[in-house]
């Protein structure tokens, strides 16, 4: 009945008060498995704790892994903006069939709004040497083609306008 207030008043919001639930059940030391994933993942909630919740669940990662903690992991490391960190997790997540779409969907929607430039074009090509079919990847390889071909255009538009200088017959401004 505590476990269930306690997860009730994280649903809530009520992070502050879910903690000390927890701890009144558990002290610092949750018991291991998926109820210690849900408390580190209830802490993340935490400004104050995010760290050492991070810290908490990549540990838990190397001994536990499961689909859910990766998950959970690889967005508070993406939220934190440790992209590098989150996306090792889900190229594990990956290579797991039960994670595999929900890790595509969360990668890919880090490089959906990404401008063109050659870092985005480097990170869409990481994307589709881990995911190479589905929605997602298709999507990847619509988007790497028309950033490709925007940068493409913008190169050749400065190509154009240098020849124009070097001619004279182009209007500097």
């Amino acid at each position: 009945q505590q476990l269930q207030q306690a997860r009730l008043l994280a649903t809530a919001g009520k992070t502050r008060e879910a903690i000390s639930a927890y701890q009144a059940l558990f002290g610092d030391n949750p018991p291991e498995g998926d109820l210690e994933v849900e408390y580190w993942s209830v802490v993340a909630g935490e400004p104050a704790r995010r760290a050492q919740a991070i810290k908490a669940l990549s540990e838990l990662n190397q001994r536990y892994p499961s689909v859910p903690l990766r998950s959970k992991l690889a967005q508070l490391l993406l939220s934190d903006g440790r992209n590098e960190a989150a996306f090792q997790v889900l190229e594990q997540m990956a290579r797991s069939s039960g994670g595999r779409d929900e890790a595509a969907a969360l990668w890919f929607r880090q490089l959906a709004d990404l401008p063109p430039s050659a870092a985005s074009v480097s990170a869409l090509q990481r994307f589709l040497t881990v995911f190479n079919n589905g929605d997602n990847a298709d999507k990847a390889r619509e988007k790497l083609a028309d950033m490709q071909t925007e940068i493409t255009l913008a190169l050749q538009g400065c190509l154009r306008l240098g020849r124009m200088k070097d001619e004279g017959t182009a209007a500097v401004e």
